[in-house]
């Protein structure tokens, strides 16, 4: 799953993840790791593993079909059919970075 937005004045990128995660999907997640980061032109992106734990209140629109957890390799797939092509490409810029 992709995301993406930045950090708000005063946030840290941990704190921005957690609540794009929220805001697309619904979720509260804790961090698990760091997977990486890497600069691009879009500025610099961060990767992170998480876990779900609670789901929040429903925002008023369905984002989001479903939450799987997949292996690496299956999130690489997943990243390749991203429709946006400019996040494509900048997140496949991410997973060749590590």
């Amino acid at each position: 799953m992709g995301m993406g937005s930045k950090a708000k004045a005063g946030e840290y990128t941990e704190q921005a993840a957690l609540r794009e995660v929220i805001e697309e999907t619904r979720w509260e997640c804790e961090i698990v790791s760091e997977l990486g980061s890497h600069a691009s032109g879009l500025g610099n992106t961060a990767y992170f593993l998480m876990s779900a734990f609670r789901e929040c209140a429903d925002f008023g629109r369905e984002v989001t079909a479903a939450i799987a957890g997949v292996t690496p390799a299956g999130a690489l797939a997943m990243t390749s059919e991203t429709g946006n092509g400019k996040a494509r490409k900048r997140d496949l810029a991410g997973w060749e970075a590590q």
